[in-house]
């Protein structure tokens, strides 16, 4: 076991060796590349400057040709030295990193086994975490199968014993029906026909009531037509005259109601819903209750004054009373 552990051990510290190693060359590569980049950028401005100088030289003198020559090579020694200078740094820091000691790199070992063993437990624990959710929705799709299927069945046992009813149902009517007697038989004929007689005589009577409410509303179709033709021809002649008539009909009906109550001792009503509850008071006229409201609540109630109501004809007045609940 000791054997084991020493080379489970030798293994560990060879991966995160090799691991650091690889790091490191990254780290150079990414240096490197860096530095090549930054070399080819300095090349492509350097050649820039050169295509520059070129079209200033052919506008140039041979004097400021001279001049530029000199620039140009000091220019160029510059770039040299800052070279030689950056090859000199990236040596040093390369020797740097290669004389690391060897402590420096145990630590780095432990750490890194160390977050490798933290980052193994967090796996497991999170390989736990979802083993643990995986068997819990196992377990509520298991009972809502079990559920549904307890409803599946029953329903099918209601299915079951409904059509057991039912066809015990039919089973006595059709006993019944066999033991029903010629006479028993003759007897529900005569019924019938007898009912059938009588949906037909009330078939006839319907049709006639209808005709009949048809012909009316004809005739208090045309009485209205001739009604708006009336009022029409007289309406601007003697509107004047018919508003003082009618405030003074108005007055005097409400003169001799009031004098009526108080002859027949009737009490007042608050409003429509009083009536509409048919209160059993002394002096109630129970046929029309629209004699009862108020002028207001009248017209509010029957959408007419009270003269122009009377005016209307019967069966209209007893429709716009069955609306209002007065009837």
């Amino acid at each position: 076991g000791k054997e084991v552990e020493r080379r489970r051990k030798r293994e560990e510290k060879r991966r995160a060796e090799l691991e650091m190693t690889k790091e490191q060359k990254e780290k150079e590569k990414e240096k490197f590349f860096d530095a090549e980049q930054e070399r080819q950028r300095r090349e492509v401005e350097e050649k820039r400057l050169r295509e520059e100088k070129r079209r200033a030289e052919l506008e140039m003198t041979k004097e400021q040709k001279e001049k530029e020559k000199e620039k140009h090579f000091e220019a160029e020694q510059e770039r040299q030295r800052r070279e030689a200078e950056e090859r000199r740094q990236r040596d040093e820091k390369r020797r740097a990193e290669m004389e690391m000691t060897k402590e420096q790199k145990e630590k780095e070992k432990e750490k890194l086994f160390e977050a490798e063993q933290e980052r193994q437990r967090k796996e497991v624990e999170e390989r736990r975490q979802r083993e643990e959710k995986r068997r819990a929705e196992l377990e509520i799709q298991r009972e809502k199968k079990e559920r549904e299927k307890e409803k599946i069945f029953e329903a099918e046992q209601e299915r079951h014993k409904r059509e057991a009813e039912e066809k015990r149902l039919r089973e006595e009517r059709r006993r019944a029906e066999l033991e029903m007697t010629k006479e028993e038989k003759e007897r529900e004929k005569e019924r019938l026909f007898e009912i059938e007689q009588q949906k037909k005589r009330m078939e006839e009577e319907r049709r006639k009531e209808a005709a009949e409410l048809r012909r009316l509303e004809l005739e208090a179709f045309k009485e209205k037509q001739e009604m708006e033709k009336y009022q029409k021809a007289y309406e601007e002649g003697l509107a004047a005259r018919n508003r003082e008539e009618e405030e003074k009909r108005r007055r005097k009906e409400k003169e001799a109601e009031e004098a009526e109550a108080l002859k027949s001792g009737r009490q007042p009503f608050k409003g429509i819903e009083e009536l509409r509850e048919r209160p059993i008071v002394e002096g109630l006229d129970a046929g029309n209750l629209e004699t009862h409201l108020s002028d207001e609540e009248f017209k509010k109630v029957l959408g007419y004054e009270r003269a122009e109501f009377y005016e209307q004809p019967k069966w209209k007045r007893t429709s716009l009373k069955q609306k209002a609940g007065l009837f």
